[in-house]
């Protein structure tokens, strides 16, 4: 993807503040689709203090605007120390009380680590999976069958950290076996992917397992296979849309790019009209 290609890309589906993110979650939300919020913090000059202040701001803001529990919130943890672990804390905490849901999104850290620190005087708040990690399919054998709400996502391969898998078909297998654990387990896992392949698996493995529309949902990044979404929706699959916002637009667009398996098929649906 080109440097005009990606700014263009990034300034049109990456909402540039919280006020134009959750305009866009109302517009979702009102065709009757799900919303998570995710702020994409400059990751040169952000501070813990700044991405605490913004997660506690777009929290009160779904409040405010009667969004929950249609619009949800992810927290990422940009630091494992103790600090990191006190902003997810802090979020959670203001996310319960405000009856908004949150994922915490650990990135390469250990998910059980991250649970387990954050006590257990707070409502658990949901997690991230990503299955180019390799410790993946560790972590979902022993949260799978829990009360935690998961979120299966796929991510970039990589030649050179020893932590991710090398090829995208290693990620690829990899998310569908985390699929037939999680659509097994009794919770309601959130099926991240705008992979149609994938989808398609999925929704087949649902009916394999005995699930019904709307015990599991499916997550699409906003602006990605807008007709699969429609799809979805059509055939009474829950449908949540990822609406990610922020200073690291370009960031976001080209770890899109990565993540997949058919670079000009997202490229075309990025830049068809929606």
């Amino acid at each position: 993807m080109t440097a005009a290609v990606l700014a263009g890309v990034a300034r049109r589906f990456v909402p540039p503040t919280r006020n134009a993110a959750l305009e866009v979650a109302e517009a979702f939300t009102a065709r009757g689709l799900q919303v998570t919020l995710e702020f994409l913090p400059d990751r040169r000059r952000g501070s813990l203090a700044a991405l605490r202040a913004e997660l506690l701001a777009v929290v009160g803001e779904v409040e405010r605007r009667s969004l929950a529990p249609r619009v949800a919130v992810t927290v990422p943890l940009l630091s494992s120390g103790d600090a990191g672990i006190d902003v997810v804390r802090d979020v959670t905490s203001a996310a319960a009380a405000a009856g908004v849901s949150d994922t915490v999104d650990p990135r390469a850290a250990d998910p059980l680590e991250v649970l387990a620190r954050l006590g257990r005087d707070l409502p658990p708040p949901g997690v991230v999976l990503r299955t180019a990690l390799r410790r993946t399919g560790s972590d979902l054998r022993l949260l799978s069958d829990t009360s935690t709400r998961i979120t299966l996502a796929g991510g970039a391969p990589s030649r050179v950290d020893t932590g991710l898998f090398a090829t995208r078909g290693q990620v690829d297998t990899a998310y569908v076996q985390g699929l037939r654990r999680l659509l097994a387990a009794p919770g309601r896992p959130v099926l991240a992917t705008h992979d149609a392949r994938l989808v398609g698996i999925a929704r087949h493995l649902a009916k394999e397992y005995g699930r019904r529309p709307g015990d599991h949902e499916f997550q699409l990044p906003y602006g990605v296979r807008p007709d699969l979404q429609r799809r979805l929706a059509e055939a009474g699959e829950t449908v949540r849309v990822h609406v990610a916002y922020g200073p690291d637009a370009r960031g976001h667009v080209n770890r899109l790019a990565r993540e997949s398996a058919d670079l000009s098929s997202l490229v075309r649906s990025l830049l068809s009209r929606s």
